[in-house]
């Protein structure tokens, strides 16, 4: 409204204040589920006390999904996922079992030449999220290879293929509809949602941050001592967007809380709404998507059926003059094929020219005496796009 005024550093203490008593009435009764992938695999998530929100699907009822169908794809090709994938920079985020970033001499990380070795001693979540050769999909197949060159809508876009929510019931196989429950809320994100808010508020973490965090890497099989972690946090090695709040590098204590709310909600939808929040994506200037290493090794997989773009006409993968699968250069028309670039104006939707007109004080007065303003990087008047 016009001539509003507030102070913005209280208004955001007293929502992180009420963000921390909401998420500890759950976080300080509700323990984790010791079957990570028990979540997201079953049919009925009622004896799951860690999901506090999900909902059924009833086959009978014509009420289903085809999650599973997807992650049970099987084609010459190799397997899809839905026409999706992990991006390598999230791949990269998880840590190891001993609780140090890959990057760390001492990691033990065996490098990303094959699949089986990106998820070597790594985060349970990881292994839990990502297919390799030699996975059970269903009592009929393995996971010999990441469906990369198919081009139904089954694909997989990076080589990461999807494994969480992979229910290996034959009846829910190809083509058919699944009947596993969906997670709406479950008590990890109070968990992370407190120490997020404890960490902001105070610049330090409570002893109940400390036991949610100790809890979350006890269930994900990595060394509880996160203290180590965030010491070992090298920031100018991090791939992930989200080291930064805008053009500002963050602390590694802060940064392992978001790496923490990442690796536990992997293909759980909240990846991007975090982003958002944090403002992260300042410095998404002619981004290149990235996803698995493809031609140091694994190329050896596709006999045959590659054909980089420079050396077909119709290319089904990017050129080898990157070793890691870039799935938006593949054809030269896509027009992230030289990078993507976020529009800070999309962070927030415009609000409607109507709205604006409506909020005016005197019928037919000037549009620029309204109450209401428009959100940053829009302009006023109808028709108009993001401005860059």
């Amino acid at each position: 409204l016009k001539d509003f005024k507030i102070d913005l550093n209280t208004e955001i203490n007293f929502f992180l204040t009420q963000c921390k008593t909401a998420a500890e009435q759950i976080a300080d009764v509700i323990p984790l589920e010791t079957d990570y992938a028990g979540m997201f695999n079953s049919v009925d998530l009622s004896n799951k006390k860690e999901v506090l929100l999900w909902r059924k699907y009833d086959i009978s009822l014509k009420v289903f999904h085809y999650v599973v169908s997807y992650l049970q794809t099987v084609y010459p090709g190799g397997s899809g996922c839905g026409n999706t994938g992990f991006t390598r920079p999230l791949v990269e985020s998880f840590l190891m079992k001993n609780g140090l970033p890959i990057y760390n001499v001492n990691s033990g990380y065996r490098g990303d030449q094959t699949l089986t070795d990106v998820v070597a001693e790594r985060d349970q979540r990881l292994r839990a999220s990502i297919s390799i050769p030699g996975d059970r999909i269903n009592e009929k197949n393995n996971f010999t290879r990441p469906g990369i060159t198919i081009l139904a809508e089954n694909k997989v876009t990076t080589g990461y293929c999807l494994r969480k929510g992979l229910n290996q019931d034959i009846s829910m196989g190809q083509t058919l509809p699944g009947n596993t429950g969906s997670v709406i809320f479950r008590a990890a994100e109070a968990y992370l949602n407190y120490m997020e808010a404890n960490y902001l508020l105070d610049g330090s973490l409570d002893a109940k941050s400390r036991k949610y965090w100790q809890s979350l890497r006890t269930r994900a099989g990595v060394d509880t001592d996160f203290q180590n972690t965030i010491d070992n946090t090298d920031l100018t090695k991090e791939s992930d967007l989200a080291v930064y709040s805008g053009n500002q590098m963050i602390d590694a204590t802060l940064y392992n809380i978001r790496r923490e709310r990442r690796s536990e909600f992997i293909a759980e939808g909240l990846r991007l709404n975090d982003l958002y929040r944090w403002r992260s994506l300042d410095r998404m200037k002619n981004y290149q998507v990235e996803g698995f290493n493809l031609w140091d090794e694994q190329y050896k997989l596709y006999e045959g059926l590659l054909k980089p773009e420079g050396e077909a006409a119709e290319p089904n993968v990017s050129s080898k003059a990157n070793k890691y699968l870039r799935p938006y250069q593949i054809f030269r028309n896509n027009k992230a094929f030289n990078g993507y670039t976020f529009m800070q104006a999309h962070y927030l939707s415009p609000i409607s020219y109507d709205v604006i007109r409506l909020s005016i004080p005197e019928k037919g007065g000037d549009i620029s005496t309204a109450y209401i303003y428009q959100n940053p990087g829009w302009d006023i008047q109808p028709g108009t796009s993001a401005k860059k």
